[in-house]
């Protein structure tokens, strides 16, 4: 039998001289050996009756499986084996200490440590797996993934990107590593934050950013790519509960936690008892039938000028239209002036969002609770062309402060100007999928994997008859907003479903003037 083994493996060297398929080859081929031997096909277990035909056709046989698997799903040597990484579609090849694992723009891969934690990544990702002193330790170069941690016995599990360290002994989280900086979030158990000699603890649903001029998208955003998002949400929801319960829940943002501090994206929910409550507040029917209006609000102010409700609605608690369900038909016709007034020095934030909030329940008896559901959305990818949108030149700017006199805000990063069917920007994918959400009223959710600031200039003919639909044909033969978008930008809207928070209404009453 040895002597057999032994040609085998001089015949498959000269075959393949390739260790790594050598090694594979030898393997299934004394494998088969062995299996023929034992049923009976090669008398007495004597594998050196095996006649040559057969076991050259053997040899041949595993040569054109092992040449049939792709380069990329090719394993190292099986020698300090780190990790385990599966495809969507099924191959799996495993990783050594070290190996670059990488995801194009339309890959996701799950990747499984010794230890049993589960790490899915995301598409134009890389990382790799190393040990450590107490456990094993993930560099993570660029994009992002989620983090199932198996409860480890001794020492931890480590998550690196340029800027921070995350350590953790079984839990549930996030981390995404882009140009700006890095983002950290958790969905259950707590993680140890590091980043240079500060170190931070975070709870679910807390997370945190490490440049303060980065984006901070709700965690249900962040994990909505996700083939196990259900069961993420799942955990998403165990934590919010309690705050739902008490109808205070702003069902598109988690609430935050970030090291250094970074001014609020938007509105953050307040708990019934604490919230601020302006001091005087005057609500009057608007029935002048224009269809203009605005809102202003200011330090200790807020006024509002012939706005329905469903908009103060949105302005209060940061959703869309599409995002509140159960409204009756009047919130988008009634309109309304309100003038108010608050003690203290409370900032727009505490003014547009908790104190709208309570001001909107007393006078409306609104009563309504967040929930969860599945609805039609739109990813934004990269289109098979290729992006064509270049580098922003924009001049970064704190957020809330003032721009310098006679310099445009268009310069700046972040600035997003929509007029008619025509979109100006110089900001980075996630604002644009934002500013999409309006414009086409259904949920925009970024897939592209781009990082940075771009300079985009999109121009489209609305279709106004009907609803916006990507098969809808515009008007006097102009591009519809979806080839627009394709055609100048690079990029491509594509139809799907997705979990995404929603305001159900229970009860609201018309508000008498006052």
């Amino acid at each position: 039998m040895k002597r057999d083994e032994e040609k085998v493996a001089k015949m498959l060297k000269e075959a393949l001289p390739s260790d790594e398929r050598m090694e594979l080859a030898r393997a299934r081929v004394l494998e088969g050996l062995r299996s023929a031997s034992a049923s009976g096909q090669v008398p007495n277990n004597d594998v050196s009756k095996y006649t040559p035909n057969r076991l050259y056709w053997g040899i041949a046989i595993a040569a054109l499986v092992l040449l049939s698997i792709p380069l990329a799903r090719r394993s190292v040597t099986n020698r300090n084996v780190y990790a385990m990484v599966e495809n969507e579609d099924g191959p799996r090849y495993r990783v050594a200490a070290g190996q670059i694992v990488a995801t194009d723009v339309w890959t996701r891969l799950t990747v499984t440590l010794p230890d049993g934690s589960r790490m899915e990544m995301r598409p134009q990702s890389q990382l790799s797996v190393n040990g450590a002193a107490d456990g094993l330790r993930v560099q993570l170069d660029r994009g992002g993934i989620i983090v199932n941690a198996a409860t480890q016995r001794a020492g931890h599990l480590y998550v690196d990107t340029k800027d921070v360290t995350v350590s953790v002994v079984g839990t549930v989280f996030l981390v995404a590593a882009e140009e700006p900086g890095s983002r950290v979030g958790v969905l259950e158990g707590k993680v140890q934050v590091k980043q240079g000699g500060l170190t931070k603890m975070l709870l679910p649903p807390e997370q945190m950013v490490t440049n303060p001029l980065m984006e901070l998208p709700s965690l249900r955003e962040q994990i909505a790519w996700s083939r196990y998002a259900k069961e993420h949400l799942a955990l998403l929801q165990l934590y919010a509960a309690p705050v739902v319960a008490k109808q205070v829940e702003k069902p598109v943002e988690i609430a935050q936690a970030q090291e250094p501090p970074k001014p609020a994206q938007s509105n953050p929910p307040t708990p019934a008892s604490v919230r601020p409550q302006f001091e005087v507040a005057s609500v009057k029917r608007n029935n002048s039938g224009s269809r203009s209006g605005g809102l202003r609000g200011g330090i200790g102010r807020y006024s509002v000028t012939n706005l329905p409700l469903s908009v103060l609605i949105q302005v209060a608690y940061n959703v869309r239209d599409f995002q509140i369900v159960g409204a009756p038909a009047w919130v988008n016709l009634e309109r309304y002036d309100i003038a108010a007034t608050g003690e203290g020095n409370l900032d727009n934030n505490q003014i547009s969002g908790p104190m709208v909030q309570a001001l909107i329940a007393e006078r409306f008896k609104l009563v309504m609770h967040g929930e969860t559901r599945d609805l039609p959305v739109y990813f934004l990818t990269i289109a098979k062309s290729g992006s064509k949108l270049k580098a922003s030149q924009c001049l970064p700017r704190e957020p809330n402060t003032p721009a310098p006199p006679n310099q445009p805000r268009s310069t700046f990063c972040g600035s997003i100007t929509i007029s008619g069917a025509s979109l100006e920007a110089s900001t980075q994918m996630q604002k644009l999928a934002d500013a999409l959400s309006g414009v086409l009223q259904r949920k925009v959710l970024d897939r592209t994997g781009l990082t940075g600031d771009f300079d985009m200039k999109l121009r489209w003919t609305p279709d106004l008859s009907t609803p916006v639909n990507a098969d809808a044909a515009p008007p006097d033969g102009g591009p519809s907003i979806f080839t627009a978008i394709e055609e100048q930008l690079g990029l491509k809207l594509e139809s799907g479903k997705a979990p995404i928070d929603v305001l159900v209404i229970d009860h609201i009453d018309h508000a008498s003037d006052n």
